[in-house]
């Protein structure tokens, strides 16, 4: 006959067992649980980081309508007008230059926002060329100023282009994340 004590050590021995198994159990499930939850956590960040740029890459856009309305106005602008107008596009290309383009993890979405930053310093450029025909309390050369309007049209349109890219890659990810998420 098997005694009380000896079937008290199998249970007790079995019990010990059961309750590490458990506990592997638990950490496991807490393990999947706190990755899933990185995961959502990295997606979201990722999205942000992108909505983040779409963003910025339309300031840049409406930054270039912007300097073609202000100069191509009825009356062309004075030294004072241009200057407010090149400040303002100078503070625009330092938010977006300040960016981190990391975060977008992406070349090719880093390829199509990087670019933004020039393009504002290229419309500063051509701001400083019309404030050179402002020295003096002059007013801006009309011809100077059908000339900058000019390129800084092909930079607007530059700029509109890479917005267009930041918004068709972002989408296009959005929907591969969301037909992830459904199992497909």
């Amino acid at each position: 006959m098997v005694s009380s004590e000896i079937i008290a050590s199998w249970v007790q021995a079995i019990g010990s067992i059961l309750a590490i198994m458990a506990g592997f159990a638990v950490v496991s499930i807490q393990v999947r649980a706190t990755h899933r939850e990185n995961v959502t956590l990295a997606a979201e960040n990722d999205r942000n980081a992108r909505l983040v740029a779409i963003s910025f890459a339309s300031i840049a856009q409406d930054v270039c309508e912007t300097v073609i309305l202000s100069l191509a106005t009825d009356a062309p602008p004075g030294g004072d007008d241009v200057q407010r107008i090149k400040r303002g596009v100078e503070y625009q290309r330092q938010t977006i230059a300040a960016f981190p383009l990391a975060s977008l993890k992406e070349e090719a979405l880093m390829q199509s926002f990087a670019p933004l930053a020039s393009i504002l310093d290229s419309i500063v450029d051509n701001l400083r060329e019309v404030a050179d025909t402002t020295l003096g309390g002059k007013i801006a050369s009309p011809v100077v100023i059908r000339l900058v309007i000019g390129r800084i049209r092909k930079l607007c349109d530059l700029a509109a282009a890479n917005l267009v890219r930041l918004r068709e890659m972002s989408a296009a990810k959005d929907n591969l994340g969301s037909n992830a998420d459904c199992g497909i």
